[in-house]
């Protein structure tokens, strides 16, 4: 299933996977994939939401490491936390990069190396444009 968002602004399909790619490519140590967001760095997930322009919750001076503040195009898996409207990351960049849920966990998965995010990006989202 491909989700479409309509704000021409915004990078999205296989040309944010790869800005993603190259984004981690030139800061390497910004790039850990086992986690949604920690302080030293992110996933490709994350760095691909963030790459869209997406903004961390931190909700009543929490900050939530897997969700994102929700968009207009977040309308799946918003939910309120102290009553300001989130979403996971992992949603988020699939809704941008418009890959299912099932595409989402291979590419997302925590084991992968960059080589092995460099293939699955092409295989699911085709040569660089």
């Amino acid at each position: 299933m491909t989700i479409t968002d309509n704000r021409p602004d915004v990078l999205r399909g296989a040309a944010l996977a790869y800005a993603t790619l190259d984004h981690i490519e030139a800061h390497p140590r910004s790039w850990h994939q086992g986690e949604w967001r920690c302080r030293s760095g992110m996933c490709f997930a994350g760095h691909a939401a963030v790459l869209a322009g997406g903004r961390w919750a931190d909700v009543l001076g929490t900050v939530h490491d897997t969700m994102m503040l929700a968009e207009d195009g977040d309308l799946a898996g918003v939910r309120r936390v102290d009553g300001t409207p989130v979403v996971a990351v992992g949603r988020r960049a699939a809704r941008l990069l418009g890959i299912d849920g099932e595409t989402a966990g291979d590419i997302f998965h925590a084991d992968n190396t960059f080589d092995d995010l460099r293939e699955k990006v092409e295989r699911y989202l085709g040569p660089r444009p």
